[in-house]
């Protein structure tokens, strides 16, 4: 027979016996603070914005450059969300990790400007490797789907305007 896992394993953590996302919120607000559950939120918000913008422009110039080579349904999405990706990462990383800093601070934190530390590189692979499995997956489904239904959807107008066509009396 196998040991209660409680008993067997300490927790190491101060888990909230909460059944709701609404109580838990109280909870940690009245413990914490409403400073705490904002840690973070500027720096996530400073990286949103410059991972999006950043996205969209390279991923608009990598199909430019990648159409050159390539127009196989597969190869030009999957491409093309690859160079973008990890160009937006590399540029955006920065503000993750410090995000992640800013979130990890128990209580309200007094940290200031950009505080790095050694450990930049730690999550950078696992980020990365994560983004362009998610990019290319997504690109190439999008891309193959849109131009599947534009081809289905112009198919139908087609038919329809000849329908009307036919059926109207001069």
């Amino acid at each position: 027979m196998t040991p209660n896992l409680q008993e067997h394993y300490q927790v190491l953590c101060d888990c909230l016996p909460f059944r709701s996302n609404a109580k838990a919120l109280v909870y940690l607000t009245r413990k914490e603070g409403a400073r705490v559950l904002t840690n973070g939120l500027a720096q996530g918000m400073m990286g949103s914005v410059l991972s999006t913008v950043t996205y969209f422009y390279c991923y608009e110039s990598a199909r430019k450059y990648w159409k050159q080579i390539t127009s196989h349904n597969v190869g030009l999405p999957l491409l093309t969300a690859l160079t973008a990706r990890t160009i937006t990462t590399c540029i955006a990383f920065p503000f993750e990790y410090w995000k992640t800093l800013q979130q990890s601070s128990v209580g309200v934190t007094e940290k200031s400007g950009i505080k790095l530390g050694t450990k930049i590189n730690a999550g950078f692979g696992t980020l990365l490797g994560r983004d362009l499995l998610f990019s290319g997956l997504y690109w190439v489904l999008v891309e193959n789907i849109r131009r599947h239904v534009k081809s289905w959807s112009q198919q139908n107008v087609r038919i329809f305007e000849l329908k009307v066509f036919v059926n109207m009396k001069f």
